[in-house]
């Protein structure tokens, strides 16, 4: 009896540790400096190409669309590159490291990373980034002549599969600061600081109109004018996803699975498109 007693409170224990570790995961998951821990990475490595991929065969640099607006808007604002010895395209990303040093700094938490958070955030983004690829090429099958939505915007042509890689993360990074990290952020505060909408109601609707927001952002029109419907759904339907993300995962997961989610989708039709031409 007391054998089976001590077996029973061992069993307990294991399970309530077990709890207790997926508990301190999901909240330090959404710490600055673990969203950080995700984000620099995917910085780098866009920063890296580009300097050395994104470069399109007349020679300019090729970003994508949310990228060049970050840049005018400081540019607008008579911030550039070139004032504290930065390429003009990097401002954005050391405005989005400065951000969340600042939002660390503010939340008093220890400056500490965990390793094995920062790995399961990476391995979490890719998961997260598979049912909106199921959802995709379910409706890509459905109707085979769908163009694909989620292929970054350059702004030049010309530009190979390595390099749009780089704009895949570069999309998923700078996407989601503009229409998670900044319109949902500022959506919220409008209607539940300044309207009084209860806070659930004015995250879950802050959420839709910037997934709104973010399907009128992309490409919805055949070369014709008509609107697109599959392209118009699935892009609503990510930018809900992401905006679920964020509300509920935070920044780093969204970021990260739209970079995966990207990713991946350019991966299998660069193997579609290699596979039709043999």
């Amino acid at each position: 009896m007391a054998k089976a007693a001590r077996s029973s409170a061992a069993r307990t224990s294991t399970t309530r540790k077990g709890t207790d570790v997926a508990a301190s995961y999901w909240d330090a998951s959404r710490l600055p400096l673990q969203v950080l821990s995700l984000v620099v990475p995917i910085c780098i490595a866009y920063e890296v190409l580009l300097v050395v991929g994104l470069r399109a065969a007349d020679g300019a640099t090729v970003t994508n669309r949310a990228h060049e607006g970050i840049v005018r808007l400081f540019r607008a604002f008579g911030v550039e590159g070139a004032q504290v010895g930065l390429p003009s395209l990097s401002v954005p990303a050391v405005a989005v490291v400065l951000v969340l040093l600042l939002w660390q700094f503010l939340s008093r938490r220890p400056w500490r990373i965990a390793p094995l958070v920062s790995l399961g955030m990476a391995c979490e983004s890719v998961l997260a980034a598979l049912p909106l690829y199921v959802a995709g090429l379910a409706l890509s099958l459905a109707i085979p002549a769908m163009a694909s939505s989620s292929a970054p915007v350059s702004s030049a042509g010309g530009v190979d599969w390595a390099a749009t890689w780089g704009l895949s993360l570069g999309a998923g990074l700078y996407e989601e600061l503009i229409f998670r990290l900044a319109l949902v952020s500022l959506l919220h505060a409008a209607f539940h600081d300044l309207v009084g909408v209860k806070d659930g109601w004015a995250t879950w609707l802050a959420v839709v109109i910037a997934a709104v927001a973010f399907m009128l952002y992309h490409p919805i029109r055949s070369a014709d004018g008509t609107i697109m419907i599959c392209d118009a759904a699935f892009l609503l339907l990510a930018g809900l996803w992401f905006g679920g993300l964020f509300v509920t995962r935070g920044f780093g997961i969204a970021v990260g699975a739209h970079a995966a989610y990207d990713v991946l989708a350019l991966v299998a039709q660069g193997a579609a498109a290699a596979a039709a031409h043999r």
